[in-house]
């Protein structure tokens, strides 16, 4: 989305029990009167299909409205919370930070690399802040364990 100047605000993101994956995203398209929906599906399967060279791809995109924000003087670090008591069956892993150039699909693959199962995810966003919320298990079907989650990896793999 960002590669195409599309900013989320906001995403449901849920995984049923059959794998199938079932993103559902609010968006602030680049200009008002912006036409070129249709093509949108090309550009994420382009996208999609570009492996590691999507990283390099989301960091030369540069904002069209806001350049200023990567010289926010405002510095957040980057918040990993996890909770195991407020769902019966998911361990909760809540990520807040800086909204930063790409950090939507940094924290998702740093989460994705935990070798964890993520079942639903909401996201939210504004100009300075991102907040993702992962309900997830362990390969077992689980709650995860401490052990068994390195925020470690989280944090530091977040731009």
């Amino acid at each position: 989305m960002w590669v195409s100047h599309i900013e989320i605000i906001s995403a449901k993101i849920f995984t049923w029990y059959d794998s199938t994956a079932v993103d559902v995203f609010t968006v602030i398209p680049p200009w008002k009167d912006y036409h070129d929906w249709s093509s949108l599906e090309d550009r994420l399967e382009d996208l999609l299909n570009a492996g590691p060279g999507i990283e390099s791809r989301i960091s030369n995109t540069r904002d069209l409205f806001r350049p200023a924000r990567a010289h926010h003087k405002k510095t957040t670090s980057t918040e990993v919370v996890i909770d195991n008591e407020t769902s019966d069956f998911f361990t909760l892993v809540e990520v807040n930070t800086k909204n930063t150039t790409g950090a939507i699909h940094n924290i998702s693959r740093a989460v994705s690399a935990l070798d964890i199962d993520i079942h639903r995810a909401f996201i939210s966003s504004d100009p300075d802040m991102v907040s993702i919320v992962f309900y997830t298990v362990d390969a077992m079907g689980e709650k995860i364990t401490g052990q068994d989650l390195h925020i470690d990896s989280i944090s530091s793999r977040e731009g």
